[in-house]
């Protein structure tokens, strides 16, 4: 028997295209070719329940006979699917199809959906004034240019992360008009919070803002100067675990009433001691990073109750949280944090960091609820940035790139695609020019400390196409502070070096500006469906619609020229292009988009 066919990603055999919401209707259709004496078909469920769907005969499509059905799930979760026939079972690849059925009224701010973000990370970004340094936990070291590089060599064998350039909130605010020139509408901050170690993840006291960034009434400035730029100012929160170092562990003894310190200590809970007081669970194994269980009620309430942390910042003016580690969070906790998030403020958003395919999730051996319960209004698209940078750099087929953004599209709720942190270069992995410069990944550390762009040039170049590529595709593309100016570096530490505020590349700054300005004007670019075109293994082309405007683009990443023929629409980027009355030629690396109005 010939293999039916069906493609759920075309309207001929499934609607609604990718997620459902509880009871919605379902319309779904498989081919089967004709002669094949079918006697039953079923597209069978499996989930947290399991369950079939009869498809009956609907008539006859040239050589097959189209087999389908209407149905609804009420249960939402989800589920993988395939087809049995007396003749068989069908699968995608050997692979069941996947569908997420979505609790009813999901959604998620509209000035999240396209937006610009950019990622500061507080330390290094600018300087206005002097910093605090009274109470600041020792030792530490104040760098004394905003050139030199990040510390990275071991003390008796620990990396102690406690070099500190002097960044802060005051300097932030004094740069919004920078970032708003950008067309930036949302700064995602990480960690503000008091700590030892100068990327805060290591938390001391989650009710104090850290000293030497400033106080309350910094961040409250903030983020009155941010919301008159029509700015979003979002956290970066760690509530998976906190620093030995701090109030609540309080490893050292310096605070007096933490776990360690106290044994009869309010915090005692929140700890997981297998030998008090010395052995715990910790972050990875890292003992300055004991984990927190975050299911006790103390905890909790602490975080979300009516003066917890999270009320606390939102009523300071914060406009969300992204969670660190979400996947070693519990559901149960993701879920209660975004409902108090939304009960203080209605246009609060709570992103999750998950490196993988989110809607999927498997963690610690539990299936993630992400998007089925309403836990999270987007992630930090990894999957996304691997397949740009590896295009780019010719180390993925278009194909392979065409099937991570449209597998993204289908598994993602609509609201969430549109959402995604599009980013190219993050503090935990190495800036993007870097990665297009080098020959190899696996430097040491001495080796990534000394590394120097070979060729700035060729870099920047493959950085302005994976740009490209980042601004034009659906979800919010995101800026790593630095990026935009020129800054370079390997892995952290070295991708967490001062802003280079007296060595700008102002040309690509401007090539960012035209971006952002490109991104802001048309909404088909924020909040556009996406359809691709297959135009070679080196070539992406892709549309982006929304409305009457269609934008029309083309990556050309092989070694020759690509023609394409234009056909009356307003050119908004060339990049590395020759154009002529009706053909524009790409050349290697090149990028061409054009709008039209339908």
């Amino acid at each position: 028997m010939e293999p039916l066919i069906y493609d759920s990603r075309r309207r001929e055999f499934k609607t609604p295209f990718g997620c459902v919401y509880e009871n919605e209707k379902i319309n779904i259709n498989i081919y089967i070719p004709h002669g094949s004496a079918v006697l039953y078909a079923y597209a069978v469920f499996e989930g947290q329940s399991s369950f079939e769907v009869e498809l009956k005969p609907l008539g006859e499509e040239n050589s097959y006979t189209v087999y389908g059905a209407e149905f609804s799930i009420s249960g939402r979760g989800l589920y993988f699917y395939y087809f049995r026939t007396d003749k068989g079972e069908y699968f995608k690849n050997g692979e069941k199809w996947q569908l997420s059925v979505l609790r009813n009224g999901f959604d998620t701010p509209e000035y999240l959906k396209g937006a610009i973000i950019y990622q500061i990370f507080p330390d290094r970004f600018y300087k206005k004034g002097d910093c605090d340094l009274s109470g600041k936990l020792k030792p530490f070291v104040i760098h004394k240019s905003f050139d030199e590089k990040p510390l990275y060599k071991p003390v008796d064998g620990e990396v102690l992360n406690n070099d500190f350039f002097g960044g802060n909130l005051k300097g932030i605010a004094e740069k919004l008009d920078y970032l708003k020139s950008l067309s930036v509408s949302v700064i995602y901050l990480n960690p503000i919070f008091f700590a030892y170690s100068n990327h805060r993840y290591d938390t001391a006291d989650y009710m104090k803002i850290d000293p030497m960034l400033g106080n309350d009434s910094d961040f409250k400035e903030l983020c009155e100067k941010a919301h008159s730029k029509g700015i979003k100012v979002i956290l970066d929160v760690a509530f998976s675990h906190t620093g030995s170092n701090s109030i609540y562990f309080d490893a050292k003894g310096i605070f007096k009433n933490g776990a360690v310190s106290a044994p009869d200590s309010p915090y005692r809970k929140w700890y997981n001691f297998e030998k008090y007081p010395d052995k715990y669970d910790c972050w990875w194994g890292i003992k300055t990073l004991p984990c927190v269980n975050e299911l006790e009620p103390s905890y909790i309430e602490y975080i979300t109750g009516e003066n917890g942390v999270a009320a606390k910042y939102l009523r300071l003016g914060a406009d969300g949280f992204r969670l660190d580690v979400v996947d070693e969070i519990p559901d149960e906790f993701v879920i209660k944090l975004r409902r108090r998030l939304r009960e203080i403020n209605p246009g609060a958003v709570l992103i999750g960091e998950v490196w993988e395919d989110a809607s999927n999730k498997i963690s610690y051996g539990v299936r993630r609820k992400y998007f089925t319960e309403c836990e999270l209004d987007s992630v930090m698209n990894y999957p996304l940035r691997t397949a740009i940078l590896k295009f780019v750099k010719g180390e993925m087929k278009s194909k392979e790139v065409i099937e991570t953004v449209m597998t993204l599209n289908e598994n993602y709720p609509k609201n969430v695609f549109f959402s995604l942190m599009n980013s190219l270069s993050t503090h935990d992995t190495l800036r993007a020019i870097s990665y297009f410069d080098a020959e190899r990944l696996d430097l040491n550390k001495d080796e990534q400390a000394d590394y120097v762009l070979r060729d700035r040039e060729a870099a920047e170049a493959k950085l302005k196409t994976a740009s490209c590529l980042q601004y034009f595709l659906p979800g919010c593309p995101t800026l790593y502070y630095g990026d935009e100016a020129g800054a370079e570096g390997f892995n952290d530490p070295f991708n967490r070096g001062f802003f280079p505020w007296g060595d700008v590349d102002l040309e690509l700054t401007q090539f960012f500006i035209k971006l952002g300005q490109l991104r802001k004007k048309h909404t088909a670019l924020r909040k556009g469906e996406i359809s691709f075109r297959y135009e070679g293994e080196s070539v992406l082309s892709f549309s982006r619609f929304f409305g009457n405007e269609r934008i029309n683009c083309v990556a050309n990443l092989s070694d020759g020229v690509y023609n394409l023929r234009v056909n009356g629409g307003k050119a908004l980027i060339a990049l590395n292009c020759d154009e002529s009355e009706n053909i524009c030629l790409i050349g290697p690396g090149g990028f061409y988009a054009e709008a039209f109005d339908n």
